[in-house]
């Protein structure tokens, strides 16, 4: 992989090259034509009929987040190689979507469901979704930029997932950041020059617009 270094981080080259990581990278499509078991943001679940939707503290049924058919994906080290994973949040009016800041691990307003095995005959799939809230409202004012113009039947809608496999160095945003890169110390970009701190922050701007920290990836 050649990397793009800012002429002034060249000198820690080693540093970078060693973080090389692979990625799936995420190209997404608005569809209305999504099987149950397709690698989507929102849009209907996959619910085998032996299996419910989780419920967040309120017995209100969740709303997908997200759902990750590995069969669809390049292989990568560590992950699954079969199945489908999923993450639901709450349909609560909460900026927050379940997160707590004292418990984050407690799955109370989000849950992680991973299913080892898929089952593509439709008439073993949960198929009526007619119980559920439609979501238009709740997009239309969600907390983020939201960009698409969503009909009644919200749910109907998904993003596509379309996935390939390439390299990175370690993102800025990456916890491990400042122990892969600046061996533990932090505050690497406002120091890298004591005299003059934006230095340090030009420094990042163009590392990140080689290597952007937020984009949809794995």
């Amino acid at each position: 992989m050649n990397l793009k270094l800012p002429k002034a981080l060249q000198f820690m080259q080693n540093q970078f090259e060693k973080s090389i990581r692979p990625y799936l990278h995420i190209n997404c499509e608005i569809r209305n034509d999504l099987s149950l078991w397709d690698s989507k943001f929102g849009g209907y679940p996959y619910i085998p009929k032996n299996s419910t939707i989780p419920k967040d503290s309120k017995g209100k049924p969740m709303v997908l987040l997200a759902q990750i058919n590995w069969g669809q994906t390049p292989k990568l080290k560590n992950y699954p190689k079969k199945g489908i994973t999923q993450f639901f949040i709450s349909n609560a009016d909460d900026y927050l979507y379940g997160m707590d800041f004292r418990k984050p691990t407690l799955q109370k307003n989000w849950r992680i469901l991973h299913y080892p095995k898929i089952e593509q005959k439709e008439e073993k799939l949960v198929s009526d979704f007619s119980f559920l809230q439609d979501d238009k409202e709740l997009y239309e004012k969600a907390q983020f930029n939201f960009p698409y113009k969503l009909k009644k039947g919200a749910r109907n809608f998904a993003i596509s997932m379309k996935f390939e496999l390439k390299q990175s160095p370690v993102l800025t945003r990456d916890y491990e950041f400042a122990w892969l890169i600046n061996q533990g110390k932090d505050f690497f970009w406002r120091n890298f020059d004591p005299n003059n701190p934006e230095i340090g922050y030009q420094l990042l701007k163009e590392y990140n617009q080689s290597y952007p920290p937020i984009t949809h990836k794995i």
